[in-house]
């Protein structure tokens, strides 16, 4: 009997893969594991590479990207365990994580999904958690008043605070980083939503897991790097742009077209006044002028999708 399954989900990161794999195998020594790599049609020798080194390893060989929801699927169909982990290729486990999660899910009953902690390559917290979508969040953030006037529980936004991190408990939502689920609640819940290509299938996820009655939580004593959480701060319009897509699609399963509508118009306020504050930057700090015009063209080429459906093309 399989206790955790573990598919990973690659499209083009052969090294991070090959490390995650090999983080795996060394930090889980109590549970008995199966590792599902589902590939997106890579074009370097992630699937070759694998097969090389880690012979027992299950590989999914996709001819097309068929996108992080369905490739999640595809290993899901394939798990063996009583329990399935979601994991990204960017991830390398620490201190028996896998085996952790497993004991603590075996003692714990009700829950449906639950994430380790996360820390960034400089093994600072990765405040990953957050609370479902809402209007008022989503204004708070637009108006920085979740930056200004965090310490009024109103004025916050979606991510939770530092201070829910030090101990284990119940969340809203958790990414899909490294997420653990049961084989039950997956059966009661259903598989992700396919219709979201990247981006948002955790929280729908998530929200589902909810209404049928399972917890989800974040759970404090074990944890993992997730070298994702150190990326760029300067968001590329392609990336906003595919993350906005997705959000709409939840807005409109979840909370219908009229408030869809009110998202749509929040989000238009938010880069409209960020674009005011960096025009401002971008006389006061003339050295980097060229660092604020590209912020600036990006949350333009958003506000065009988002009023009228559209993507500008990137000039060449």
């Amino acid at each position: 009997m399989i206790d955790v399954s573990i598919v990973i989900v690659n499209w083009n990161t052969q090294d991070l893969l090959v490390d995650c794999i090999k983080s795996l195998k060394k930090e889980t020594k109590l549970c008995k594991i199966e590792i599902i790599v589902v590939d997106n049609a890579s074009s370097d020798e992630s699937v070759k590479k694998v097969k090389k080194l880690f012979p027992e390893v299950i590989i999914i060989e996709n001819k097309n990207n068929l996108g992080f929801a369905k490739a999640n699927n595809q290993g899901i169909n394939r798990y063996k365990g009583k329990y399935v982990i979601l994991s990204n290729t960017d991830i390398v486990a620490l201190d028996n994580v896998v085996d952790r999660m497993f004991l603590y899910m075996e003692k714990n009953e009700g829950i449906g999904a639950m994430l380790p902690m996360c820390v960034n390559k400089e093994k600072e917290i990765d405040l990953c958690c957050r609370r479902f979508p809402s209007l008022r969040l989503q204004i708070n953030e637009a108006l920085y008043f979740d930056k200004l006037i965090s310490k009024i529980k109103f004025f916050q936004g979606r991510a939770l605070p530092k201070s829910f991190y030090n101990s284990t408990c119940d969340v809203d939502s958790v990414p899909c980083c490294f997420i653990m689920a049961s084989r039950t609640a997956i059966d009661d819940v259903g598989l992700l939503d396919e219709r979201f290509f990247i981006y948002s299938e955790d929280i729908d996820w998530c929200k589902r897991f909810h209404q049928k009655g399972w917890r989800v939580v974040y759970f404090s004593d074990a944890k993992i790097i997730h070298y994702g959480g150190s990326s760029s701060k300067i968001a590329q319009a392609k990336f906003l742009i595919e993350k906005h897509k997705s959000e709409l699609q939840y807005w409109e399963k979840h909370h219908g077209y009229f408030n869809k509508f009110l998202f749509r118009s929040i989000l238009v306020l938010h880069y409209l006044i960020r674009i005011i504050g960096y025009c401002i930057l971008y006389y006061v700090k003339p050295d980097k002028k060229k660092l604020y015009s590209e912020i600036i063209n990006n949350y333009y080429k958003c506000i065009i999708f988002l009023m009228f459906n559209r993507e500008l093309k990137t000039k060449k």
